[in-house]
């Protein structure tokens, strides 16, 4: 989301730089308050989004159980079945 608030500003920001309350209304951050806000929003639902996926996949892969079988007349190699 940093390209987004870059491309909103106009400007490119150094990844891993502290700004001052200074720089960043030089830079327009209050003229684009509510764009940098909109994609905050969208940053956070997707976070939350991403998170729920997660916990819901483990879940499933949690509860999943495989049939396996040996394969021909191997003791070590299984194939689903």
């Amino acid at each position: 989301h940093w390209g987004d608030i870059q491309e909103a500003l106009g400007v490119e920001l150094e990844e891993g730089k502290d700004y001052s309350v200074g720089e960043l209304i030089e830079m327009g951050v209050v003229r684009e308050a509510s764009a940098i806000g909109a994609i905050a929003t969208k940053a956070v639902q997707e976070a939350a989004l991403m998170e729920l996926f997660r916990k819901k996949v483990e879940s499933v892969w949690a509860e999943l159980e495989f049939d396996l079988k040996p394969y021909k007349d191997t003791k070590d190699v299984f194939i689903l079945g």
